[in-house]
């Protein structure tokens, strides 16, 4: 794209000369349209720069630590600490097994005995 644009040649010309150069591999005609004006402003530096908005990968460990350091914490302030979205830090959550009971984040394990007394409470509040 920098050897269009160093041609003089329009992001529309240079977007259909590398259609033509690569065909489906070919960049979109916007991400051309952006370049061109990257280049218009006197940045000529072809690495990309990282994206706008928060990250979206999250460390399911140091999240998992966080919440156990601190079982009252919110999902909020887990994700300011963390800079992410706030459903960020709830699915990743969810995936490591970690569920908010009664203000307190704990891992949701439950034993033969607290199944079987699930079971039998459910059994009678059915027959009722």
């Amino acid at each position: 794209m920098l050897y269009e644009f160093k041609l003089n040649l329009s992001a529309a010309e240079a977007a259909r000369d590398l259609a033509l150069a690569f065909g489906s591999e070919s960049p979109f005609a916007r991400t051309v349209m952006c370049w061109s004006a990257k280049f218009a402003s006197g940045d000529f530096d072809l690495e990309e720069n990282a994206g706008r908005g928060r990250r979206m990968s999250l460390d399911d460990e140091a999240l998992r630590a966080a919440a156990e350091s601190k079982p009252d914490t919110t999902t909020g302030v887990l994700a300011a600490d963390f800079d992410v979205h706030h459903t960020t830090v709830v699915r990743h959550l969810a995936s490591t097994g970690i569920v908010k009971t009664i203000q307190k984040w704990t891992p949701h394990d439950l034993t033969d005995d607290q199944r079987s007394t699930r079971y039998t409470i459910c059994s009678n509040l059915l027959v009722r």
